[in-house]
């Protein structure tokens, strides 16, 4: 999975590290994957949520790197792609 290399690079916890901390957390074994899926979905939104905020920020003051723009996009990018994924599997 190109996307999960990509992710797990840059820091994003990706969906299979993000349920086995759950897990690891809450001393459970797992939810039902409904649940689970709602709740990566919901974190997933927040990231975009918080890349779009650092994009609007970079956008209005021209000292950010041309590197530190595109690698926001790209993460953005990526996190829109794998909530499609995600949405697509909730189905």
């Amino acid at each position: 999975m190109k996307v999960y290399g990509a992710l797990s690079r840059i820091g994003v916890a990706t969906a299979p590290d993000h349920s086995r901390r759950r897990q690891a957390d809450s001393g459970q074994e797992g939810g039902s994957v409904g649940e689970v899926l709602l709740e990566e979905i919901l974190r997933t939104e927040m990231e975009i949520r918080e890349c779009d905020e650092k994009l609007d920020s970079a956008t209005s003051k021209s000292s950010m790197a041309l590197g530190e723009l595109l690698r926001l996009r790209t993460t953005r990018l990526e996190l829109e792609a794998y909530l499609r994924g995600l949405k697509f599997s909730l189905t």
